[in-house]
């Protein structure tokens, strides 16, 4: 099975390392320094070259890792071609590419959310701030990396927030903003995919944004994640009926990856974002935690036949500790040697590259988000203590993570 997956984070490398180990064909764009390890890197940098290749190299499946190209459109344009992609349509990208507009579907549809406004202009932002209670939750309507949500405990400094974002602090993302009132809970994302008639439960994950301990700083793109997450039967239920089922019900023909970000508040979940695709860091312990084969899944969306597909868990743990540049998530000096990548042991960890480069053979920093550390182990515990362990013994300059992770 020939496989071109796009993307260069760790996510597209923890994607390529599962097909890889189904012996599929597999190739990448742009893909980063460690993804030669599992698939041949190329050049595309547009659509239309996209679709060359793959007409050119009988490219059976085209996963799709990052939100932008899905918002571009890139599955329409693929699929005018016949060249099937793991993405949904541009009908749906609204889902995540406008925070708003996902609420309002929300809303439509009776799915449990925060209370929120959604707004174009400063003035009547602010009136609705002033009805809310602290911390105030200010979001960019559109994408922004991840990195578009400020929570804020002060009046003062939330009113001069939400200035600074219709001033263009995210360029067209924040045109316009979403407010939304703060529920003190414990957050973690649920995944499914779904053929376009049927969806599979695909587990859940814990994700930590803020780039500090105890959740405090700025938002990020993600500083590590842990797999599984434990949850009763009966707050499972309620996220199945109350969330998934009627999101699935009322976006009919949606095919690929659908992850929602859920808060919990007294055994009550509710959503906080639709994200259209798989999540990054989530992706690098889920399919560790998968026990099934990814490209067989891939087959079963494009036949329509999710349903008899079986979905299955290892018995294992995952703790993911994601090492960042020094200034990550604003700004940061690339071109470092990342040291002792050669002392890992792979008993115990897996180290997914994200924002890395191989030159002058060696391995030097390309990005904020540079490698993923994933400890596994029969529990959390042996899994964080593999994942810190080498997070200590790989090096580069201005190093950073949470010591928190999977806590």
């Amino acid at each position: 099975m020939k496989i071109l997956v796009i993307g260069s984070g760790g996510r597209e490398n923890a994607i390529l390392h599962k097909l890889k180990s189904e012996n599929c064909d597999l190739y990448i764009t742009p893909g980063n320094g460690g993804s030669s390890k599992y698939a041949k890197r190329i050049k595309l940098n547009t659509f239309d070259e996209i679709k060359n290749f793959c007409l050119e190299s009988k490219i059976d499946f085209v996963f799709v890792g990052p939100e932008n190209p899905i918002a571009e459109g890139i599955t329409d344009y693929l699929e005018s071609y016949n060249i099937f992609t793991i993405a949904p349509n541009l009908k749906y990208a609204y889902l995540e590419a406008s925070k708003g507009k996902a609420k309002e579907f929300m809303k439509k549809n009776n799915i449990p959310i925060p209370k929120f406004g959604y707004f174009d202009n400063y003035n009547s932002a602010l009136e609705f701030l002033k009805t809310l209670n602290p911390p105030y939750v200010i979001k960019a309507d559109g994408l922004a990396g991840g990195k578009g949500v400020s929570i804020i405990n002060e009046f003062g400094i939330a009113k001069n927030v939400l200035k600074e974002y219709f001033e263009g602090k995210f360029g067209q993302a924040s045109k316009k903003v979403v407010i939304e009132e703060f529920i003190d809970g414990f957050e973690i994302s649920a995944f499914i995919c779904t053929d376009g008639k049927n969806y599979k439960f695909l587990g859940y994950a814990k994700d930590y944004k803020r780039l500090l301990d105890n959740d405090q700083g700025p938002n990020t793109g993600g500083m590590g994640s842990y797999a599984p997450v434990k949850i009763n039967k009966n707050l499972h239920n309620k996220i199945i009926k109350e969330i998934i089922e009627k999101t699935i019900e009322n976006i009919e023909g949606y095919k690929g990856f659908l992850f929602f970000g859920l808060i919990i508040k007294e055994n009550q979940p509710y959503v906080l974002e639709y994200n259209i695709r798989l999540g990054d860091p989530e992706t690098q312990v889920l399919s560790l935690y998968w026990n099934f084969k990814l490209s067989e899944l891939f087959l079963a969306i494009k036949e329509k036949n999710l349903d008899n597909f079986k979905i299955s868990f290892k018995n294992e743990h995952f703790v993911n500790v994601v090492l960042v540049s020094k200034g990550y998530p604003f700004e940061f000096v690339k071109g470092y040697e990342i040291k002792n990548l050669d002392k890992i042991a792979e008993n115990e960890v897996i180290v997914f590259h994200a924002g890395t480069e191989f030159k002058d053979n060696k391995f030097i920093t390309n990005g904020g988000r540079v490698l993923n550390i994933v400890g596994f182990g029969e529990n959390r515990e042996l899994a964080r203590k593999r994942a810190y362990k080498y997070a200590q013994i790989i090096d580069f300059e201005g190093k950073f993570y949470r010591n928190d992770i999977g806590i």
